[in-house]
């Protein structure tokens, strides 16, 4: 028998060694392969490249990796790199938490759709134990996120240019680009002249040559999956006239004055467009070399140019001529917009204006009131009222601007409304603020206007509380801190005849906490007393001391106890 044992003995040593082997063995994750296109209808060759779309966003690859198995909790993390194959900040492409005992799976995986390079790499990363796989190779990888013919002409223009020609002056410079994508910057770009391609990647090209331009989005290996080669504009350079607008006679116009601008360059067959603050107002016209401004065109202010175009001519545009209001002031209503007219209250109107000097001219009802000619306007009937200010000095003295209008009523009543002011909550909330939130006078037709601002402070007010007037409480707001103080309110207003009652207000206080302390909190015998007791002053309150939940005393505001328990 010993021989045996021995033999048994032996085995096990062996077989342990050979364990331990494998547990001291490092982790080992192949780097993914790509594979056919598992999806049905499945493909037949491993991709090359990833050309993505929002149509096709669709890939496959194959992962293995070896002994020692890995733990039950960890999960195979699919990482993408950047468009240079650093792997610092990687994209999780997928996350495998079922595989643990396969040592050879694929994988299914999308584009992100900002992947746009020619060096994405591939790794695979296990979370238990932690261990990070080998790398791939570099694949070029492209979400082709705009696909669609480009639009290109001069920057800033957001069109083709007329007849997709672009002529520039010598000296002149140009930059065209793409103006119908989304985001252009965050692209690259293949530029061609004539048919070469150019070095310049980013969305706007600097034209120094005559040519034949067009652009395409750079989807590197993937551009053939891409359909974006733009329009052509054909780029002529040419000389200078020297286009300028001749001095006008004026150029600060009062409202109704007119004056010509003039090109410097006229009879040559030129094609003409007038600009004011940089934006086209004439159509383009053969030998328009005159634009009249019209002052009494409100806005006819601004900076005024001219371009120039034509059959062997660059285009040019003019520095600008400012053109400015002589007659321009602001009139400013310094009232309210809804007044409020109280019979034994008068209101007064006023406005300021940047005219100096300025005279005034008050209307009522779209007619002049006699006599009222100053800044300021005593009113004592409901009516709209504005005032007319013209200037009395200068070339444009027969400038008029009027002020906004100033609509007046006499109400038929008011109304008023009350509200809780700060955070409330019914048996809760231990104090309130309750105040005047609005008051609106009513038309005898029924309109309403806003006048709180105007007359909050005017009115008297009386709180009631049940019906009841609530002593001293005579302002605007009313603060309760008492649950004795519970009840419905309600207030009323008075202005003159005027006695307006608002609506009616629920408050429910919470009480108070009530704190209790005793003389000790443990019985040496039963013969000891215990004395629990409360400083809140409990006269005229309805109460109930307890013992575990149970009713004991409901008269005194101290207790005597010689029973162990919970008490309340």
């Amino acid at each position: 028998m010993r021989p045996r044992l021995f033999y048994k003995i032996s085995f096990c040593l062996i077989a342990f060694a050979l364990w331990g082997s494998a547990t001291l063995q490092a982790q080992t994750i192949e780097a993914p392969v790509p594979i056919p296109n598992q999806t049905p209808p499945a493909g037949s060759s491993p991709w090359p490249r990833a050309c993505a779309s929002d149509s096709f966003n669709d890939f496959w690859v194959n992962i293995t990796w070896g002994l020692p198995l890995v733990n039950s909790d960890n999960e195979f993390i699919l990482e993408l790199s950047d468009a240079n194959g650093s792997f610092s900040s990687p994209v999780e492409l997928a996350r495998i938490d079922d595989q643990n005992t396969n040592f050879d799976f694929n994988v299914n995986f999308a584009l992100p759709t900002d992947t746009r390079g020619e060096n994405y790499k591939m790794r695979v990363r296990g979370t238990s134990p932690a261990v990070t796989g080998a790398e791939s190779i570099g694949y070029a990888m492209y979400f082709i996120d705009f696909d669609t013919p480009l639009l290109m002409g001069r920057q800033g223009d957001n069109a083709i240019p007329s007849g997709g020609v672009i002529e520039v002056c010598d000296g002149t410079p140009l930059t065209i680009e793409p103006f119908n994508i989304p985001n252009a910057d965050t692209y690259q770009y293949n530029w061609y002249r004539s048919g070469t391609l150019l070095t310049e990647k980013s969305n706007l090209l600097q034209v120094t040559q005559a040519g034949m331009y067009s652009v395409e989005v750079d989807y590197g290996s993937c551009s053939g999956s891409g359909n974006t080669l733009s329009n052509i504009v054909e780029v002529t350079f040419g000389s200078s006239l020297g286009v300028a607008i001749n001095p006008p006679t004026r150029t600060a116009l009062c409202s109704g004055d007119n004056e010509d601008l003039i090109a410097n360059i006229m009879g040559q067959g030129l094609t003409y467009i007038w600009y004011k603050d940089g934006t086209a107002i004439t159509s383009p016209t053969v030998d328009d070399h005159i634009y009249t401004v019209d002052a009494s065109i409100p806005g006819f202010e601004g900076d005024y140019q001219v371009e120039i175009s034509g059959a062997g001519v660059c285009v040019e545009r003019s520095t600008a001529v400012t053109i400015t209001n002589a007659g321009d002031f602001t009139v400013t209503r310094d009232n309210a917009a809804n007044i409020v007219l109280i019979p034994t209250q008068p209101v007064t109107l006023s406005v300021t204006t940047t005219a100096a000097p300025a005279a005034y001219q008050w209307y009522m009802n779209g007619a002049p009131i006699s006599g009222e000619t100053n800044s300021t306007l005593n009113v004592t009937q409901a009516g709209v009222y504005f005032a007319r200010v013209s200037m009395t000095g200068g070339a444009c003295s027969a400038t008029t601007v009027d002020s906004e209008v100033t609509t007046v009523v006499t109400p038929a009543s008011f109304e008023l409304a009350i509200d809780y002011i700060q955070p409330y909550s019914a048996c809760q909330s231990t104090s309130v603020v309750l105040e005047v939130v609005s008051i609106n006078a009513v038309a005898t037709d029924g309109t309403r206007a806003d006048v709180t601002s105007q007359l909050q402070s005017q009115f008297t007010y009386v709180w009631e509380k049940d019906g009841v007037t609530v002593p001293s409480a005579t302002n605007s707001s009313l603060s309760l801190v008492n649950n004795a103080e519970n009840g419905n309110y309600m207030l009323i207003g008075t202005l003159d005849s005027f006695n307006p009652v608002s609506n009616q207000l629920p408050v429910q206080l919470a009480s108070q906490a009530i704190n209790i302390t005793s003389t000790s909190n443990v019985f040496c015998n039963s013969a000891d007393d215990i004395i629990i007791s409360t400083t809140t002053d409990l006269t005229g309150e309805t109460f109930e001391w307890t013992r575990n939940g149970t009713s004991i005393n409901t008269t005194e505001s101290s207790i005597t106890v010689n029973q162990e328990g919970l008490y309340q």
